[in-house]
């Protein structure tokens, strides 16, 4: 027996005792001592409980708390957390008592977890998985009664359609999943979910790692998503399945992959025929945005034509594929007249900006288009050297309204970049408009050209035969005002604006002036005066020069209507005007 402990007075209290009375003395001083640690324990406990009591009232007396209304406390930590990470979020309210009581009141703290900044997610793919789905669902729990947008990885899924989130789900409003890292897990728990109130969803998938169980999906019906009015997928098949009548805005988009670019489109495994396309589309009735990125049936041709879906309510139309693949959709789908189409092809030149067009069907958003622009910017704006813009002027002229994008995403050709062939250019893209409709035309070539192609501006304003106003933006006019100087061309012109980027030396400037403005002369003399004309010079490192000097400007006065205005725009980039960024297509 270790008696090393007991003190020698307990010891003799254990002298002479029988085996028995020493058990029976032993047990008494035992039940005393665990009385005593029972009672200390619960003293421990209660300072304990004090201290931190003590130490909550300490913080909650801190400066921040004393200044800063609550309100401005929630704004803070919705700043500092949610919008900017899951992990930032959920330390906070680790930090003190008095910011997680804050931040537990505050539902749109859990709002902002739960839809976290563009390009993440709430937690992303993780070994945690579990710890993680705690966190959502408590998340999920604290955000009440508000709804809420959710971006989460496709392994969230069977949380989310688990009898503990089953209370909350009903609040989702929009929901962002992302299955590209799912490798063929599979998506039968999404299809199982109810969700009322959602409104967009967006699905980010690698359709060729999925196998699509015909059946069950083939059972869906519009009571899963009833409400739903946005889609953006970026399966085709995937939006076959789910569309619904509410839907207002349809997007399929690219992958952004690192085995594939997401500038060359894809043909979509699955989506076999343009008939199953325009099926699809037949269950939208309501649809004003359609984007089609991509995954386009094949242009097999079909022994029977597919009827055009009726798209009446159809605002915007967003294309980019192949010329083929667009032109064998056009052609047999009806848009109607006030929409605005985009369209980006991958393989399309300088000199065939039209190909894309269907040959029989012929488009109505381009009969009604009477302002063009066209641009050709110089390689240093990759990927989109040629852009094309179209648009409709209101009732009273004031507010064009747009109906034509197109952008070629292919390069010119190195041999193409010192001679561009203007004629070749012009013929390609005529086609876009119509010459009985047209009145405004801009034309924007910011590279160098070769001279002595003067030609191929007669051609442009012999087809355009109503053109009022003209705008141009080059590095040289020359050309330009050589083909006005001809007989019967750009007769109608009333409105002329000229902007030169390029740079030239003294007598360069002044053959430029001198070419503009004797054909003015001429073009007055023959009765063709100008209503108004607008000059506009870049001008690099010399800020004090005017763009034309004095008799110059009163030369063009004497050729004008109603006036003649002179800008001196200083040098910015190669190309001035960039209308297409500005644009934001």
């Amino acid at each position: 027996m270790d008696i090393s402990r007991i003190p020698d007075e307990e010891r003799a209290l254990f002298s002479g005792l029988t085996p028995a009375e020493t058990r029976e003395l032993a047990a008494k001083m035992q039940q005393d001592d665990e009385t005593q640690i029972a009672a200390l324990h619960e003293r421990i406990m209660s300072l304990r409980e004090h201290a931190l009591a003590m130490k909550r009232v300490y913080n909650s007396a801190a400066l921040i708390h004393a200044k800063l209304p609550v309100e401005i406390l929630n704004a803070i930590f919705r700043m500092a957390g949610p919008w900017t990470s899951s992990r930032t979020a959920i330390g906070l309210t680790h930090v003190c008592h008095a910011w997680r009581t804050i931040i537990h009141g505050d539902p749109a703290f859990y709002v902002d977890l739960l839809d976290p900044p563009v390009g993440t997610r709430v937690f992303g793919r993780s070994k945690r998985r579990a710890e993680h789905s705690f966190t959502i669902l408590d998340a999920l729990s604290r955000s009440a009664p508000m709804r809420f947008n959710l971006t989460i990885d496709g392994d969230f899924i069977p949380m989310i359609s688990s009898p503990a989130a089953a209370p909350h789900i009903s609040r989702i409003r929009r929901l962002h999943l992302d299955y590209l890292g799912d490798d063929r897990r599979g998506m039968g728990p999404l299809f199982d979910l109810r969700l009322p109130s959602l409104e967009e969803l967006e699905l980010q998938i690698l359709c060729r790692k999925f196998i699509f169980p015909g059946r069950r999906f083939a059972s869906l019906s519009a009571e899963c998503f009833p409400r739903l009015r946005i889609l953006q997928t970026t399966c085709v098949y995937l939006a076959a399945l789910l569309v619904v009548p509410s839907l207002r805005q349809l997007s399929i988009i690219p992958v952004e992959d690192e085995e594939e670019s997401a500038d060359e489109p894809q043909e979509c495994w699955h989506l076999r025929s343009q008939a199953d396309l325009f099926t699809m589309l037949e269950k939208t009735p309501l649809l004003e945005h359609l984007e089609l990125h991509g995954c386009l049936p094949s242009t097999s041709p079909s022994p029977k034509p597919s009827p055009s879906p009726l798209l009446e309510k159809l605002k915007t139309f967003r294309l980019f594929d192949t010329t083929d693949h667009v032109r064998s959709l056009l052609e047999g789908l009806k848009l109607p007249d006030k929409v605005f189409m985009f369209v980006s092809t991958s393989d399309s030149h300088y000199d065939v900006l039209s190909e894309f067009l269907p040959i029989t069907n012929r488009l109505a958003p381009l009969s009604s288009i009477d302002q063009m622009e066209l641009h050709v910017h110089p390689p240093a704006l990759p990927p989109v050297p040629l852009f094309v813009w179209g648009s409709k002027r209101d009732g009273d002229g004031r507010i064009p309204w747009p109906r034509l994008s197109v952008i070629s995403a292919t390069e010119l050709s190195t041999e193409s970049r010192p001679h561009l062939d203007l004629l070749r250019l012009f013929k390609g893209f005529a086609p876009l408009g119509s010459p009985s409709t047209l009145v405004n035309l801009k034309v924007t070539i910011c590279k160098d050209l070769q001279r002595g192609q003067s030609v191929a501006w007669v051609w442009l304003l012999g087809h355009f035969t109503n053109l009022t106003g003209f705008w141009l933006v080059i590095h040289s006019s020359t050309d330009f005002f050589s083909a006005i100087a001809q007989e019967n061309v750009g007769s109608q012109l009333s409105h002329l604006e000229v902007t030169l980027d390029g740079v030239h030396d003294d007598e360069g400037w002044v053959a430029e002036h001198e070419a503009m403005i004797s054909t003015l002369e001429l073009r007055a003399s023959q009765g063709l005066r100008l209503d108004s004309f607008v000059y506009q010079q870049q001008i690099e490192g010399r800020l004090n020069e005017p763009p034309l000097l004095a008799p110059y400007e009163k030369r063009l006065r004497a050729v004008t209507v109603t006036g003649v205005s002179v800008l001196t725009m200083h040098f910015v980039d190669e190309c001035l005007l960039n209308d297409m960024f500005l644009r934001g297509v």
